[in-house]
């Protein structure tokens, strides 16, 4: 790809020329090598219906809204002892 910048000085075209021209021999015999590959380990999904996975699911939402509203409790509670 040949792109032309206009607006470059002649130095600056120089020094970039340059420096493309040292890298040609790094870029020709250097050793680039793929990243190790990882494992991909197989999911299962579960043999749930949509019904018993939302049951799942909102039982899980209901245990973190009580344990905000006991945290929160809690908060305030020793905010209120401490005034």
């Amino acid at each position: 790809m040949l792109i032309i910048d206009f607006k470059s000085t002649p130095k600056r075209a120089f020094i970039h020329g340059f420096l493309k021209g040292i890298s040609a021999p790094f870029m020709l015999f250097g050793q680039f090598s793929a990243p190790p590959k990882r494992k991909i380990e197989q999911i299962t999904a579960p043999n749930l219906t949509a019904k018993q996975a939302l049951e799942n699911d909102w039982k899980v939402i209901g245990a973190d809204f009580y344990k905000v509203i006991d945290t929160y409790g809690k908060e305030t509670s020793i905010r209120n002892k401490s005034k």
